[in-house]
C-alpha cells in the first residue's frame, strides 16, 4: 500500500490542441510504500503527469516513481508507471487510476540479486484542493482493485 501528499500546488494547463475541456496536470508527491510481508516501510516519490477531458472525467497518467529506506538517501528501486484515469461521480470526485508499473528493485542483501518488477497499480488521486492526496496498491490481489504483482530475477535464463 502507498500513501502520499502533494509537493506544492500541481501545474495545470489547458489543452486546446486536444480538444475542448482537455488538462494537462503535472504533479509530484511524496509518502510511504508499506510491505506488510517485510514489516518495511520506505520513503516513496511519485512525479505524475494526467492528461485529463474534465467534460468526460477520463484521460491517462504516466509518470516514474523511486522508494528510499530510511534513514539511508539511496534509491532502493525505481520505475515507471502508465494508467488510464476516470473521475468518479460526485460529490466527492476522485481521480481514479488504473494501471500498470515496472521498474527495478534492488534487494536489502548486496549479495542479493537485483529483481524487475512488473505489476498492476490503483491508485486515488483526490480532486478537492488541487489533488493534495494520492493513494493506492501495488501487489495486493486482496486490494478491493485486484493489483497483483510479480518480482522477478534480473538474471537471464
Amino acid at each position: 500500500m502507498f500513501e502520499a501528499r502533494a509537493v506544492g500546488d500541481p501545474t495545470i494547463v489547458s489543452c486546446p490542441g486536444l480538444g475542448e475541456g482537455w488538462q494537462k496536470i503535472e504533479a509530484r508527491y511524496d509518502g510511504t510504500l508499506t510491505i506488510p510481508a517485510d514489516e518495511r516501510r520506505l520513503s516513496a516519490r511519485f512525479s505524475l503527469e494526467l492528461l485529463l477531458d474534465r467534460s468526460t472525467g477520463i484521460g491517462t497518467a504516466q509518470g516514474t516513481w523511486r522508494l528510499t529506506e530510511p534513514p539511508e538517501p539511496d534509491i532502493v528501486a525505481r520505475g515507471e508507471l502508465h494508467a488510464v484515469v476516470g473521475a468518479t461521480e460526485p460529490p466527492d470526485p476522485e481521480l481514479e487510476l488504473h494501471g500498470l508499473v515496472s521498474g527495478r528493485i534492488d534487494p536489502p542483501d548486496p549479495d542479493m540479486p537485483a529483481k524487475q518488477l512488473l505489476g498492476n497499480f490503483a491508485a486515488s488521486l483526490d480532486e478537492a484542493a488541487s489533488f493534495p492526496h494520492l493513494k493506492g496498491s501495488v501487489g495486493d490481489p486482496s486490494a478491493p482493485a485486484s493489483t497483483p504483482a510479480a518480482l522477478l530475477p534480473s538474471v537471464k535464463c
